[in-house]
């Protein structure tokens, strides 16, 4: 009787073992087909992937950062920026201020590119997008980033490429890094890395720098300015165009009703060279598109796969 409970122990003993094995060996051939990029660094080329819409996308490693500004910070930098180093009207400041905080985030795809209006139209002709961009665009080049497009119409084109809109977490930090940098190639500013109100800038402004030349009265087409881009190879993370972000905040408009909030990223061809920080923030109305808003989408996989 010992016996023959022994064995029926040791049998099903044996199974559970086996069991295990074979589940512990499947596990290792299933992360032995996954590839796990490298985390790029400052000095790296970026890894640029393409997904199924032949947009270029960036991988982002996951990490912590210092997300966020104080006044101060701004206000110097202002000073700093201004041409003729005077106060005024630095102190008039409009943009939200978001405290600093340590952040972490976890790794995702970034597009390389601000949303092209040729990328854009193609969801349009799919009857997907419904926003018709060839109004606000000249008939070329079809390299400009779209514009015009609110927060819904954003998150439509990102949907429709099987991705989503960054978070402002997300899209701060591919803009600025692990170090926390001021402006995406780092902590000086440098007019030639950024399409922003330089002498091109109308109509003049005493915040204007008159001391850059970038190139371009209006838009930049999404592929210029290489110097400028982020430690992960995305370019345009500062000015161009300022760019949608999911981050919601619920304000009460003046008949006490709850409206849609969304912020945005990165200061536009328009700001001030103070307000292409990475760290710059606007919070407008999810249903307004203007002039100076675009976007770019993310992925939490890989594109490819």
């Amino acid at each position: 009787m010992i016996i023959r409970i022994s064995k029926i122990f040791f049998c099903v003993l044996s199974v559970i073992l086996m069991a295990f094995l074979w589940r512990g060996n499947n596990h290792n051939i299933a992360f032995s087909q996954i590839s796990t990029p490298t985390p790029p660094s400052l000095d790296s080329k970026p890894q640029v992937l393409y997904d199924e819409k032949g947009i270029p996308m960036v991988f982002v490693p996951s990490g912590t950062f210092q997300m966020g500004f104080t006044e101060e910070q701004e206000f110097e930098l202002c000073k700093t920026l201004r041409p003729d180093g005077a106060d005024y009207p630095c102190i008039e400041r409009q943009l939200d201020i978001l405290p600093p905080s340590t952040v972490a985030v976890e790794s995702f795809y970034i597009d390389q590119f601000e949303v092209s209006l040729e990328a854009y139209s193609e969801c349009v002709q799919a009857d997907v997008c419904i926003t018709d961009p060839s109004p606000n665009q000249p008939p070329e080049p079809t390299t400009l980033p779209i514009r015009l497009v609110n927060y819904y119409d954003a998150a439509v084109y990102c949907a429709w490429r099987g991705g989503r809109l960054p978070t402002e977490a997300e899209w701060e930090y591919a803009a600025r890094g692990p170090e926390g940098l001021v402006f995406p190639w780092g902590n000086e500013f440098d007019g030639n890395n950024v399409n922003f109100c330089d002498t091109n800038c109308a109509p003049p402004s005493n915040l204007a720098n008159y001391l850059w030349d970038d190139g371009y009265t209006g838009t930049a087409p999404i592929d210029t300015l290489p110097e400028g881009q982020s430690w992960v190879g995305a370019y345009h993370m500062a000015g161009n165009l300022a760019e949608w972000t999911s981050t919601r905040i619920w304000s009460d408009d003046r008949n006490f009703r709850l409206v849609d909030f969304r912020v945005l990223k990165g200061g536009t061809y328009l700001s001030y060279a103070h307000h292409t920080a990475g760290w710059t923030r606007l919070v407008v109305q999810a249903e307004f598109g203007q002039e100076a808003f675009g976007f770019r989408c993310i992925r939490t996989s890989n594109p490819q796969s």
